[in-house]
């Protein structure tokens, strides 16, 4: 039955005040940068482009869009397209397009999405140049989402740091999630209340995909509340490794151009707990323009860091741990001390 028009008013309210809570929430963080929404077309993102277009120019200095182009479904790519085009249109703002190039080879939806962070990366900084502002990349993450990822990582038995459910917020990659304490239940009645418009991927209802026989099983519902809860103690773990990133940090020292700490500091730890401090230091001391190597990359070095004893004769021994551009961070390592500088104009 269609909801009459007190409803639809009282629905719409609701709705649009809790999304304007959260952006006030992050107001300084905000001012003065636009906004660059990643879009599908799907009914997430085409609500969050409806928002944008109510209130987000209250906020954001400009707004974006960028959409993907995968080129996987033949004409219903080519309609999803023209529908994008359209929404953007009437919306008035303005839209970047963008084919994809996706290796068959793995996983090819983490392929996609890894290749879709790295050009909203590149888009932002050129916008960022092109406009003289910072921006931030907007996505319609909700929070059925993060339930998704929790039970696939547990699936599949990836027991770690990768179970800490996502970010409002992430600095680390300029990336804002405003809708992610809407579930999918409020987004749909928000979208059918006020008319919004979207299309449906039909690769979404493929029970090839492990995302989608999870969110099509009904097993979300009954998990909740025990997801929640696991939520909640990792928090409570997650504040006690920042206590001991801020305890060790106060241990380094700045010395040769760089920052060194005792290596005694680190022995008796976990390799894992050493693993995360170190991405913590290269954010903290060098900043965000590093990106350190991945996990696969980090723990050998980690490991040798904690029981490595080095020969008479060597006396140290080097391995790069980040990049930037045309920069390396470089991990010295010798029997007393760890020391991480900053080398300019390194080669590729």
């Amino acid at each position: 039955m269609a909801p009459s028009s007190e409803n639809i008013l009282v629905c719409f309210s609701d709705f649009n005040l809790r999304f304007e809570k959260v952006i006030l929430n992050h107001q300084s963080k905000i001012q003065g940068k636009f906004g660059l929404l990643s879009y599908s077309g799907g009914i997430d993102s085409s609500v969050l482009l409806r928002l944008l277009e109510n209130i987000g120019s209250q906020y954001f200095s400009l707004l974006f869009v960028q959409y993907f182009q995968h080129n996987l479904r033949g004409l219903e790519s080519i309609r999803e397209e023209e529908f994008v085009k359209e929404q953007c249109q009437r919306a008035g703002i303005p839209l970047f397009v963008t084919s994809l190039e996706l290796s068959q080879d793995g996983n090819l939806q983490k392929n996609a999405r890894n290749l879709r962070y790295a050009f909203l990366k590149k888009r932002l900084q050129d916008l960022s140049l092109e406009t003289g502002r910072p921006g931030l990349i907007l996505t319609a993450h909700h929070r059925d989402d993060v339930y998704e990822n929790f039970l696939i990582t547990v699936s599949q038995g990836r027991l770690d740091q990768r179970l800490l459910p996502l970010k409002i917020w992430d600095e680390n990659r300029n990336l804002y999630r405003p809708m992610l304490h809407f579930s999918r239940e409020e987004i749909l009645e928000f979208a059918q209340t006020n008319g919004v418009l979207w299309v449906e991927d039909s690769s979404n209802s493929s029970q090839k995909y492990l995302r989608n026989s999870i969110r099509h099983s009904g097993i979300i519902q009954g998990l909740k509340p025990d997801i929640d809860s696991i939520f909640d103690l990792q928090a409570q773990f997650l504040g006690a490794d920042q206590k001991l990133h801020t305890a060790l940090l106060s241990y380094c020292e700045n010395r040769d151009g760089g920052i060194s700490i005792p290596r005694g500091m680190l022995l008796g730890l976990h390799e894992d707990l050493v693993c995360d401090f170190f991405r913590y230091l290269v954010k903290q001391v060098f900043g965000l323009e590093f990106e350190i190597i991945s996990l696969k990359g980090l723990l050998p070095i980690v490991q040798k860091v904690l029981i490595w004893k080095l020969s008479p004769n060597s006396g140290y021994a080097k391995f790069s741990i980040a990049r930037g551009n045309n920069k390396k961070l470089v991990l010295q390592l010798t029997q007393e001390w760890i020391h991480i500088e900053n080398i300019v104009n390194s080669p590729e």
